[in-house]
């Protein structure tokens, strides 16, 4: 094992086996955790399907009003009393020390990276994409078992070139899917 594998997974099981590294979707549509071959394009495209499925199927998490949220129900002014008392923590801290605000931002959003993934920049709850990319491994099952059925089919027609086409799609289906499983968020 090279010494970048090592450094890798020791980042990644030092972070709960996940990445911080900035999900673009360029940066997704090559990384996979199980293979350490580069995926082949028909792979990248799958994974890049996925993604858009993800995307379209699951909601966004507002992590700005969930970070605010969190800062007015752990901190208030009522103790200082007079006028600060009805203020908001979360807008103090924006307006008064944005870099603060950032800062606490984002070491909040590296505490909840058990539950929020980030795709393309926004985050989604782990449960919706974790259904949504099942839903969309189940439909390439589903593709695939159509094609072994057809080479069923051909078996007993015995048309060798097209029974080798659809070999060859049956493989290259099962790699997706292995691509699209093996995929880290």
């Amino acid at each position: 094992m090279d010494s970048r594998n090592r450094q890798t997974r020791a980042f990644r099981n030092a972070n709960g086996g996940r990445s911080l590294v900035n999900n673009s979707l360029e940066q997704t549509k090559t990384k996979t955790m199980k293979t350490k071959e580069p995926l082949t394009i028909g792979q990248k495209e799958a994974v890049a399907a996925m993604l858009a499925h993800i995307v379209s199927e699951c909601s966004r998490v507002d992590t700005d009003s969930r970070y605010d949220d969190m800062l007015d129900e752990c901190f208030s002014f009522e103790s200082v009393g007079g006028i600060f008392s009805c203020m908001s923590p979360s807008r103090v801290l924006k307006e008064v020390d944005p870099v603060a605000y950032r800062c606490g931002k984002n070491d909040w959003l590296d505490g909840e990276r058990d539950s929020l993934i980030e795709i393309e920049g926004n985050y989604y709850n782990d449960d919706e994409v974790q259904k949504s990319r099942g839903e969309f491994i189940d439909g390439l099952s589903d593709e695939l078992s159509e094609l072994q059925d057809e080479a069923a089919d051909l078996d007993a027609t015995d048309d060798e070139v097209e029974l080798e086409a659809i070999s060859d799609k049956i493989t290259r289906k099962e790699m997706d899917i292995s691509a699209c499983q093996d995929h880290a968020f």
